[in-house]
């Protein structure tokens, strides 16, 4: 949902009974070496709670500094990790359900 999920989309969601929303994809990759421009697509108006802001990516070393920002910065309700992204891009990069069906991931 990466374009579509901003503020006003998450907005409108919420005021027509959503129980939570959430972030566009955001890289962790980005926020491990470059985060100011993430974080600003990932900042949500308190109006949006419960606000979960959604991670992809392929190295455990980024989604665990990108946590530690994002929890810190941004403040959110919930954090995800998505290991479901079927697009092309998203999966040759090694993310979303590339991730399904690496063996040892937490060894790496």
């Amino acid at each position: 949902m990466a374009g579509i999920t901003d503020s006003a989309f998450r907005q409108i969601c919420r005021s027509c009974g959503a129980d939570v929303v959430y972030s566009e994809m955001a890289s962790a990759t980005a926020l491990y070496f470059k985060p100011q421009k993430t974080l600003e697509l990932v900042r949500f108006k308190k109006t949006e709670r419960p606000y979960v802001v959604q991670l992809f990516g392929k190295d455990p070393a980024h989604f665990a500094k990108a946590a530690k920002i994002i929890t810190k910065k941004i403040k959110p309700d919930g954090l995800d990790i998505n290991f479901g992204c079927p697009a092309k891009k998203v999966f040759a990069h090694g993310s979303g359900c590339a991730l399904m069906p690496q063996k040892n991931w937490r060894e790496k």
